[in-house]
């Protein structure tokens, strides 16, 4: 009698146990940063894009990984969550390999620098501010200036100088700066959700041919402090892309793809523990107008992009902030 008593007690426990982990999916909870003055992370971050771009009938590829590490340190926290936060630029790596040219860098242990890593280079030792939400968007950005002042003394005397500044320039604008961090941080959605309820962001890029990624993530599963953030893609065409000129031909260029990955993230602090996406999509040219010529049928160019992209973040507690920078490899050779 009395192993009965316990067997339908062990199994009221477990059915409680289970209605509980039930309703503890379908409560609704605020998925954000959750960052305290002090902390500090490293993080390593890798982008692996593979491109195949055909022009009548021929086809060329590129193969380009990059991979950065850096530091990530909390200077202050406001009263609505908001952190200050201290980025900065530790190391870089990068392997290129396209019609004549295959290069690997690693600013660990390289010490002739390719004029191809050049930009990647002259990042380390810089820093700089920003402002971030508990959702992870970026409301202000503080020292870019300072970067690129330094970025420019550090470029070596080497032919095209000024154009290598100027396409510093770019690189560290402040829209392209917010928008890079934005892709990395602003994971977590505006309002509390429950595990399965879908929130959806969407995002223009005027890269390539331009196009629109909608994304819709949700919480894929809660274990021990963990939730798993599940994200899926969907790339389309631009509506506000315009036709360019080709020649004698004006052409619009379309895109479409898709893309599925996870991020796994810590629930007390909004720490990304590890994150992979992976995405692909082709970008067709097509015929307009063709002015006197015959039009052709069907699209006259594309180019057909996979991107892998991840990201880990780990507590850092043995550098102290603005600890000194690697130094810069020798100068590029530019006759290779």
């Amino acid at each position: 009698m009395k192993k009965r008593i316990f067997g339908a007690v062990a199994l009221c426990l477990t059915v409680a146990a289970l209605a509980a982990r039930s309703e503890d999916n379908t409560e609704k909870r605020e998925y954000k940063w959750r960052l305290e003055k002090g902390q500090n992370y490293v993080l390593q971050t890798s982008v692996e894009r593979k491109t195949a771009q055909t022009v009548s009938g021929k086809t060329e590829n590129l193969e380009q990984t990059t991979g950065f590490e850096c530091h990530f340190v909390i200077q202050d926290v406001e009263q609505d969550g908001s952190a200050w936060v201290n980025y900065s630029y530790k190391k870089a790596n990068i392997k290129l390999k396209a019609p004549g040219v295959d290069v690997v860098f690693d600013s660990t242990k390289d010490t002739k620098l390719p004029l191809q890593a050049l930009s990647l280079a002259l990042l380390l030792g810089e820093s700089y501010y920003f402002k971030m939400t508990p959702q992870g968007k970026v409301e202000r950005i503080n020292g870019l200036d300072m970067v690129l002042t330094n970025m420019k003394a550090k470029i070596p005397s080497v032919q095209g100088r000024d154009k290598i500044a100027e396409s510093f320039r770019r690189q560290m604008d402040e829209q392209a700066v917010r928008k890079e961090m934005e892709r990395i941080f602003a994971i977590y959605p505006q309002s509390a959700v429950a595990v399965g309820e879908p929130w959806q962001t969407s995002e223009v890029l005027a890269e390539g041919a331009g196009m629109v990624v909608d994304k819709t993530s949700q919480i894929k599963e809660r274990k021990n402090g963990i939730a798993v953030i599940d994200v899926n893609i969907v790339i389309r065409p631009n509506p506000q892309s315009q036709p360019v000129r080709m020649g004698e031909m004006m052409v619009k260029w379309e895109a479409s793809g898709n893309g599925r990955g996870k991020i796994e993230t810590d629930e007390a602090t909004g720490r990304i523990i590890s994150g992979k996406i992976r995405s692909e999509w082709i970008e067709q040219a097509k015929v307009i107008s063709a002015g006197a010529r015959r039009r052709p049928e069907g699209p006259i160019a594309s180019v057909k992009t996979q991107v892998v992209t991840t990201c880990e973040m780990s507590e850092q507690n043995d550098e102290p902030a603005g600890s000194a920078e690697q130094p810069i490899p020798a100068a590029p050779d530019v006759n290779k």
